[in-house]
């Protein structure tokens, strides 16, 4: 027992494991390499796109209130329509893009990009519209 026992893998799971550390210590050290404006961006980028997506909720709830001429329950229809696409879009952007990216799963940059892309456009932009419809439409049906 000289201790060679501990550096043997025993399948090669274990061997793809490894390797998938080693490949993000690789990334994670060249990310910190990058300057901080860079590495913020990196961090938060994600939290701008989904104050976008809130704006969008607001504005969509805004415009079908006013088409619906709905004048109650403001706050009430106002909230799930900042918070729920906030919410989603960070998470979805988080998961499908920057998870893979540090992982070493997505070594593309225009998947990288598209990805983003659709996230915004989806998730930040129609995501809210079709969530504000049903919301909206159940308050004209009630008031």
């Amino acid at each position: 027992m000289a201790g060679r026992e501990f550096l043997e893998l025993d399948s090669p799971q274990q061997r793809l494991y490894l390797e998938r550390f080693k490949r993000m210590e690789v990334i994670q050290k060249m990310f910190n390499e990058l300057p901080k404006a860079d590495q913020n961006l990196c961090n938060h980028g994600s939290y701008f796109l989904a104050a976008n997506s809130s704006l969008c909720g607001l504005a969509a709830n805004n415009f079908f209130r006013n088409i619906l001429h709905v004048r109650r329950a403001a706050f009430v229809s106002a909230l799930p329509m900042a918070v729920i696409p906030f919410l989603s879009t960070a998470g979805v952007y988080e998961v499908f893009v920057r998870e893979p990216l540090f992982s070493g799963d997505l070594n593309c940059e225009v998947c990288a990009v598209v990805r983003g892309g659709l996230i915004g456009a989806v998730v930040g932009g129609l995501y809210p519209v079709f969530l504000a419809l049903p919301l909206n439409a159940s308050l004209a049906a009630r008031y």
